[in-house]
């Protein structure tokens, strides 16, 4: 069977999986049907489609992978762009697989000849206020609600979300922006938002711009901050694509962006190591043309 009829078979299953289980779920709720129809519904019509469904994306994910030679960040994107079912699923998983390298200290793609410089200064104020938040709920849920099992299962609930914002926010701890020896590399937690080479950018000089308090857009402007204003302003030579962390909606299509107001936890030291970089890029381009 070829990947076309492949896919088409899980869009047939998936829909009559969802009208099974909706169909279901009304008639019960009427009394049309009783438990023991619900059961070999299930049994008959409901698991062999989830079965087809999850078996046949299991396929297009590992044809996914061996064809365009995905591995870690870039398989997880490119599964969240081309299966809209699994994108919430794999991003959660994205996000609780990124609290290790933050337990451990480490910092991704920092090494050797590449620096990390955070932008992440104070990020996780958020998650602390949220644990205060989930404590003082808790309480309040046990003296409101009578019903043992409804308070674990909010009181779960709860400690999940925590988890999760926690892993959103200390991404953007273990994932710095990058400086290395020939390019320059902005990210916002898991994502790259744009790479360019050092000797594409044309300028780069402390500057604050207090309009925007969010990552944004502003025709060729892109904006990463957070919270506070932006301290850095990089012009580029020539425009390079880039995925900045907003709603897609508000992204033109094939967007390039050009000039750069960013944050960073140390400005001048980014400044300067990045206009030191720039001239060593150059002079060793220099020497490979001679």
């Amino acid at each position: 069977m070829t990947l076309s009829r492949l896919k088409a078979a899980k869009r047939i299953f998936l829909i009559l999986l969802l009208l099974t289980v909706g169909a279901v779920l009304v008639l019960r709720m009427l009394g049309v049907v009783s438990n023991r129809t619900v059961l070999l519904v299930f049994l008959m019509v409901e698991l062999p489609s989830l079965f087809i469904v999850v078996a046949t994306t299991i396929v297009e994910l590992r044809h996914m992978r061996k064809s365009r030679g995905l591995r870690g960040e870039e398989f997880f994107e490119a599964v969240a762009e081309g299966q809209p079912l699994l994108r919430l699923a794999f991003m959660e998983a994205r996000t609780l697989l990124g609290l290790i390298p933050y337990v451990r200290g480490q910092r991704v793609g920092v090494g050797p000849t590449t620096r990390g410089f955070s932008y992440a200064k104070g990020t996780l104020s958020v998650p602390i206020a949220m644990g205060i938040v989930t404590v003082i709920e808790a309480g309040v849920i046990h003296v409101l609600i009578p019903w043992a099992w409804l308070r674990i299962v909010l009181l779960v609930a709860s400690v999940y979300a925590l988890i999760l914002i926690t892993g959103i926010f200390a991404a953007r701890i273990t994932h710095p922006h990058l400086v290395g020896s020939q390019s320059l590399t902005l990210k916002w937690g898991h994502t790259k938002v744009l790479e360019t080479p050092l000797d594409n950018i044309a300028s780069i000089r402390r500057a604050r711009n207090h309009k925007h308090t969010e990552p944004a857009i502003d025709e060729s402007l892109l904006v990463l901050t957070s919270l506070t204003s932006t301290n850095v302003h990089l012009t580029l030579k020539k425009p390079v694509s880039a995925q900045p962390p907003i709603s897609r909606k508000r992204i033109p299509e094939n967007y390039r962006a050009r000039e750069l107001d960013i944050y960073v936890a140390e400005p001048e030291e980014f400044v300067g190591y990045v206009e030191h970089a720039m001239k060593l890029a150059m002079w060793e381009g220099e020497n490979d043309r001679v």
